[in-house]
């Protein structure tokens, strides 16, 4: 039997930190890490536009800040690969 559900790719793993503008995520006014601690079984499919993500503000310096939640721009991790790294 042929599978005619879109492609799934990861847009991102737990472990790896976001360096995010305020645009791109939901009520953002600064600059934010974020590192990604729960990714959900939806968060992979190539056609979101948006995706939740929990995981902690990170510091410049590595510190954890606060645990959270956030609504990210999916493009946004797309079109920055350059930004994403992993702990």
């Amino acid at each position: 039997m042929d599978n005619f559900l879109p492609e799934r790719r990861n847009l991102v793993h737990e472990g790896d930190i976001l360096v995010l503008e305020p645009r791109d995520y939901l009520s953002g006014s600064q600059r934010l890490r974020f590192r990604v601690t729960f990714i959900p079984a939806n968060a992979d499919l190539v056609a979101l536009d948006w995706v939740w993500l929990r995981g902690v503000t990170v510091t410049v310096d590595g510190g954890e800040i606060e645990p959270r939640t956030l609504l990210i721009r999916a493009q946004a991790i797309r079109d920055n690969p350059d930004r994403r790294t992993t702990s």
